[in-house]
């Protein structure tokens, strides 16, 4: 390589690293820039918050707050074409929400409505979500603890509110009681029946849902308000089916489970309660032998006794109530699995879990 060759070629590397340096240093600067921007916003991010106020900007377009309103009310202006028989009001207590829905039909309602036609409150509400079906346009509210309401509608100048005033479930309707399902969903609890007898599988989370549903119907003709902890094939939580009982300040919580064993022979109903939580005049022992007394007389069933948890059943532990659990027979034992394959004896349990219910409140009266 001659001299003046080498002079140009060492030229244009000394060219070619000046200009990867300078870039390098800009990188380097802007990057700093977007990292302290980065940790700034992280530092003004609380522990356990999300750094995306995505869902509380959703809450503020859906409602503001007025003082003018009762407190723990909440307040809705319907459109011009819907009236009062059109509204549909529900819940959803395991996840403490209640649903407000307006029909689409004719008024070509959509949720932007909401954007304009915020709801009023005058309550503490942890979120609001608008929905949208085929036919309908909700807004669901989550609380921080379980609700009844009244409804009010007024008619103003400028047409027709809707205003819902919270209530502790116990103010509204006055006698409580949660029934508990056990199992539910995936689990199905003791199963009984093999796939190739003629009868099909009987599962425990079937015979608790049966029971409570039809004990449930009975109680509620008997004017006492009932929450169920499900209703259908699901399986909420322990934690989720005690802080129903406990958020409603339930009167009274009743399980319902079946037993199974090794030794097929025994039989027999027994009922589960907390001895160590004491609650004065009527307690969780108090129940069980109520409970157990009452279904036992209903069905001419053989009880086995009452027994005290050893701490394992995380509802009877947890529930600030009297509590107790009702096994309802051995799914083991082949006689007893043919009479919980009846409707009408799974019928009588529920009858005597309603007249246990009934007698509790007289007891409780005393």
């Amino acid at each position: 390589m001659t001299g003046k060759i080498a002079k140009v070629y060492i030229g244009i590397c000394v060219c070619v690293s000046m200009a990867a340096i300078l870039a390098l240093l800009f990188c380097s600067g802007n990057t700093n820039g977007q990292v302290s921007q980065t940790a700034q916003q992280m530092s003004e991010t609380q522990p356990g918050q999300e750094s995306a106020p995505e869902q509380k900007e959703s809450q503020n377009e859906v409602f503001v707050h007025a003082d003018t309103l009762p407190e723990g009310s909440i307040s809705l202006r319907l459109p011009d074409t819907i009236d009062a028989q059109q509204v549909q009001i529900t819940s959803d207590d395991m996840k403490k929400q209640i649903q407000i829905a307006l029909p689409k039909e004719a008024q070509s309602l959509t949720g932007t409505y909401f954007a304009g036609h915020p709801l009023e409150e005058n309550a503490k509400v942890l979120d609001a979500a608008v929905t949208e079906t085929k036919h309908t346009v909700s807004v669901v509210l989550t609380l921080p603890t379980v609700y009844a309401w009244e409804e009010e509608y007024t008619a103003d100048s400028d047409g027709m509110l809707l205003t819902l005033h919270l209530v502790r479930p116990k103010d509204k309707y006055g006698k409580v009681i949660v029934l508990d399902a056990g199992h539910g969903g995936e689990d199905s609890g003791i199963c009984a029946g093999l796939p190739d007898e003629e009868e099909e599988e009987l599962a425990e989370k079937d015979i608790a849902l049966a029971i409570v549903l039809a004990a449930g119907e009975r109680l509620t003709e008997q004017g006492i308000y009932v929450y169920y902890t499900r209703k259908e094939d699901v399986n909420p939580t322990a934690k989720e089916r005690v802080a129903l009982a406990n958020d409603t300040s339930a009167d009274l919580l009743v399980s319902i489970h079946a037993d199974s064993d090794e030794d097929t022979s025994l039989y027999g109903m027994r009922t589960v309660y907390n001895s160590t939580y004491f609650i004065p005049d009527f307690g969780s022992a108090d129940l069980a032998y109520l409970l157990l007394e009452k279904v036992a007389a209903k069905t001419n069933e053989k009880a086995i006794g009452l027994e005290a948890d050893n701490g394992q059943i995380y509802l009877l532990q947890n529930a600030m109530m009297p509590v107790s659990q009702l096994n309802v027979g051995y799914l083991s034992n082949r006689q007893e699995q043919k009479l919980l394959r009846k409707q009408d004896y799974i019928r009588k349990i529920a009858d005597g879990v309603a007249d246990c219910v009934l007698a509790s409140y007289e007891e409780m009266k005393q």
